[in-house]
């Protein structure tokens, strides 16, 4: 399965873009410390990040049984996600995503290369 390393956090974005009343951000992402016995996939937040502001979102978590079986690992079957971000509460601006994984060990944040405008 595809997906992007860096520091803590494994993940890939299915979708990231930006309509005319919402932010719509899914895809999975989990810390590397999950891979550590007793140790849960975490929760997913999203970062919103512009030269000028930083906006941090929760999300809600979407099952993925592909991912457990693809990692062999059931814990990571939750490790799905997705947010709808009204962008009524936004400023006006090109955003980097960036996610942050908290799992209560080790945890994670990766800036990735998807920009949103809006």
């Amino acid at each position: 399965m595809p997906g992007a390393h860096e520091g803590a956090v494994q993940f890939e974005l299915d979708n990231a873009f930006a309509g005319s009343s919402a932010v719509f951000i899914d895809g999975w992402a989990f810390s590397q410390a999950a891979s550590r016995p007793g140790t849960p996939a975490g929760r997913t937040y999203v970062v919103l990040r512009s030269e000028e502001r930083e906006y941090v979102f929760d999300t809600s978590s979407r099952k993925r049984p592909d991912l457990g079986e693809y990692f062999r690992d059931r814990r990571l079957d939750g490790a799905g996600f997705f947010s709808y971000i009204p962008v009524s509460g936004l400023e006006h601006g090109v955003y980097k995503v960036g996610l942050y994984i908290a799992d209560g060990v080790q945890g994670g944040f990766i800036l990735t290369d998807e920009e949103i405008s809006i």
